[in-house]
């Protein structure tokens, strides 16, 4: 358990209490989660159910301001890249377990962060994500 606090202290969800938390020399303590360049996938995935697996992924570019046609464009590509293409239109209540972990990976990575944070070292979807990862 005490690993997943270090993660969300590492992606801004929590605050540390005491010492300082950098990143390429940056000082991240003071630093909202959303202006970290960091995402953390947590084991259960935590889709938003209201949304499609399209708003899912697109929901941190949406957050940034991306325009709506670089959304859908990086959406459609990191889809595709964790074998997900034409799922965009789904609920997560109609998606496998390894499915929904899928959509919680390619929504973590179409931000493009700077860190990548796994609560599993090796969740069932890496097979299939472990190219995608490594670019």
């Amino acid at each position: 358990m005490w690993q997943i606090h270090h993660l969300q202290l590492i992606a801004g969800i929590l605050r540390p209490d005491q010492g300082q938390i950098f990143l390429e020399g940056r000082l991240l303590n003071q630093v909202p989660p959303e202006h970290r360049e960091i995402a953390l996938v947590l084991q259960k995935g935590l889709l938003f159910p209201h949304l499609s697996v399209g708003e899912n992924v697109a929901f941190g570019l949406k957050m940034r301001s991306v325009n709506r046609a670089e959304q859908e464009e990086r959406t459609i590509a990191i889809l595709e890249q964790v074998q997900l293409s034409g799922f965009e239109d789904r609920k997560p209540a109609e998606l496998s377990g390894g499915q929904a972990q899928r959509v919680a990976l390619a929504r973590a990575l179409v931000i493009r962060p700077k860190v990548l944070l796994l609560d599993e070292p090796s969740p069932p979807s890496m097979p299939v994500c472990a190219a995608t990862c490594r670019t």
